[in-house]
């Protein structure tokens, strides 16, 4: 069996995506040499984007599961020792990734990556344009977040009325808590129509965590949202995709 050691970069990229995992609940993640895609078990939140070299597997494919483990096992390695190196062991024919050694100081660990067959689930492109974009500042993030742990709300429906976008935290169609967001929304398309007013509603476990993410890092939050509710945001460098909750 022949393998490789991926790059420092390679392996800072790597990390960055298991982080983003993490928040989002990305449970499968297929990497080749010309994207990268992922996909949660509820189907609520996709990724998906060009690979632009930045995660080198030497033309290899590498389809990962268990990416909550494979995280705990890194961090656990780079615990000993901030060096960490990362060996991919490929397949007799050498184009799949079946399995990663994580080495450092006193300690190694192997991870068996999933079956290739894993990334005929994860969706290689996505029916969503966006069509309106606006900022939230990183204050306001918080207090929507607190809405909705107040109310115990898992959704919260993102709306734009009247000039205004707000979010809407709301229990058992009784309670609910409706805070303001912006008035600074742009309707993307150039030949189009804006549209007078929308309404979707989200999932807070996948939506939450990643927004938070962002506005964190950079005090804003930009969102872009398309005609059908599908939320995209840039964490980390990767797109993720947001997908509202049908039938509600």
């Amino acid at each position: 069996m022949s393998s490789f050691k991926l790059s420092e970069a390679s392996i800072k990229r790597l990390s960055d995506l298991l982080a983003v995992a993490g928040l989002s609940g990305l449970d499968r993640v297929v990497i080749n040499q010309t994207s990268i895609r992922g996909i949660d078990d509820k189907k609520s939140v996709l990724l998906i984007q060009p690979n632009d070299g930045s995660i080198d597997l030497g033309g290899a494919s590498m389809s990962l599961g268990r990416l909550g483990t494979l995280a705990s096992m890194v961090s656990l390695i780079r615990g000993r020792d901030e060096k960490v190196i990362i060996e991919a062991n490929l397949n007799a024919d050498e184009t799949e990734v079946v399995s990663l050694k994580i080495i450092g100081s006193g300690a190694k660990a192997e991870f068996r990556c999933a079956a290739a067959v894993t990334g005929d689930s994860i969706p290689r492109a996505l029916n969503s344009v966006p069509v309106w974009e606006f900022p939230i500042m990183s204050e306001v993030v918080g207090q929507v977040i607190a809405a909705a742990s107040a109310l115990g709300a898992d959704r919260v429906g993102v709306m734009y009325k009247a000039g205004e976008v707000s979010f809407e935290c709301q229990y058992s169609n009784t309670d609910s808590i409706v805070t303001s967001v912006t008035s600074d929304i742009r309707w993307l398309p150039e030949d189009d129509t804006p549209q007078s007013s929308f309404y979707h509603i989200l999932p807070c476990k996948s939506f939450f965590p990643l927004l938070k993410a962002v506005a964190s890092a950079n005090d804003v939050a930009n969102i872009n949202v398309g005609s059908a509710g599908v939320v995209t945001l840039m964490v980390k460098g990767f797109q993720m995709y947001v997908l509202p909750v049908r039938g509600q």
